[in-house]
């Protein structure tokens, strides 16, 4: 804040350039928040498999096999979810936006 010879305060360019950079942050992270409370719960389709097993007819090789991919499909989309929401490949992220925006400069 610069005190003018008037004797008013006015924000100095920098911190008023900060405020607008950090609601930005702000609406972003708004954003994010959002897009994660929309994503619907996921449904496990292998576990309605097993269950119908339980007091039906025993299941053969093929409807195994057939069980045994889904919950294969099911573990790999909790995995990527998982991994891509980890704090580590948050950071991962951050540093190569940082180094691309230094090497588009550098050019």
């Amino acid at each position: 804040i610069e005190i003018t010879q008037s004797g008013e305060t006015s924000p100095r360019k920098d911190e008023s350039t900060e405020g607008q950079t950090g609601s930005k942050k702000e609406d972003q992270n708004d954003k994010e928040r959002k897009d994660e409370d929309d994503t619907p719960p996921p449904t496990y389709r292998a576990k309605s498999i097993v269950e119908s097993w339980i007091w039906g007819k025993q299941p053969d090789v093929n409807e195994l096999k057939d069980c045994l991919h889904v919950l294969v499909k099911e573990q790999q989309v909790l995995s990527e979810k998982t991994a891509t929401t980890a704090l580590s490949a948050l950071r991962l992220k951050q540093r190569l936006a940082i180094l691309e925006r230094y090497f588009i400069a550098l050019n």
